[in-house]
């Protein structure tokens, strides 16, 4: 069995540099108890968020973290290049265990996210 974690990446304190900082010693000491596995997910337009740009946050993650796998729980694709996120991807992948059986692309579920991209009027 693997044991892993989930991360929300929320922002309760509303602080958005210590809610990062927060969640990063969290991966990292997950990571020296012996977490296999960090998952992190992307949402938007949410005053708790501080996760709209989760391969920047995996990038930091494999540069502070070498023993936990790392992969993304959503990555909302129509809020990007699908190319780009490919490409970042794969350099993510080639710089560190983050391989792409653990990427899952998603299309997103939640309404309120997306109400941005719907017409006013």
């Amino acid at each position: 069995m693997k044991t892993g974690l989930f991360c929300n990446y929320e922002n309760h304190h509303q602080d958005a540099r210590r809610g990062i900082f927060e969640q990063v010693a969290l991966v990292r000491q997950a990571a020296s108890l012996g977490f296999e596995e960090a998952w992190i997910s992307e949402h938007h337009f949410n005053e708790t968020n501080i996760r709209s740009s989760i391969l920047v946050l995996m990038a930091h993650l494999a540069g502070v973290t070498s023993t936990i796998r790392l992969g993304t729980a959503a990555v909302l694709l129509p809020f990007h290049n699908p190319i780009r996120v490919a490409e970042d991807i794969a350099t993510l992948d080639k710089s560190r265990d983050i391989s792409p059986q653990t990427c899952i692309l998603d299309s997103g579920k939640e309404s309120g996210e997306f109400a941005v991209l719907q017409p006013r009027g």
